[in-house]
């Protein structure tokens, strides 16, 4: 299990975004995000990353995959009691409907599937998210 969790870190840090969208100064920050959360997927690891980061006093964005949740209601709660403390932040983010590959979507499709899945995240955990993490990091115009 330690394994998995080593390789569920490394796998994080490898995702470092540097943002600095629109603006000719630098914000000398990272942002962290976590992708894939999904039901009866090691559960246990998912768990330990979000609690490792808020236990760091860090921010991180949570990826859902809006119809892989919903089942395990142990993880459903845990993600909710997380982001209703709020401190440290954790954002929620939409990573898809079931995880597509929102470039060979039209651009009504692609409004759709978000559509859908917003409203299952927000059914989840009462909010909506501003965030759209594009599975497979493809996005087109």
């Amino acid at each position: 299990m330690k394994i998995v969790f080593v390789i569920c870190i490394f796998l994080i840090f490898l995702s470092i975004t540097q943002i600095s969208y629109g603006s000719t100064e630098s914000c000398q920050c990272v942002a962290f995000r976590f992708d894939d959360i999904q039901d009866y997927w090691l559960n246990n690891v998912q768990t330990k990353i979000i609690d490792t980061f808020q236990q760091k006093n860090a921010s991180l964005t949570i990826a859902l995959i809006a119809n892989y949740l919903g089942n395990d209601q142990k993880l459903v709660n845990f993600i909710n009691e997380r982001v209703q403390k709020n401190s440290p932040q954790i954002e929620v983010a939409n990573h898809g409907l079931n995880h597509e590959h929102f470039s060979q979507f039209t651009e009504n499709q692609q409004w759709i599937l978000l559509h859908e899945s917003n409203g299952r995240i927000i059914n989840l955990t009462g909010i909506r998210p501003s965030v759209f993490i594009a599975p497979y990091d493809a996005i087109n115009n």
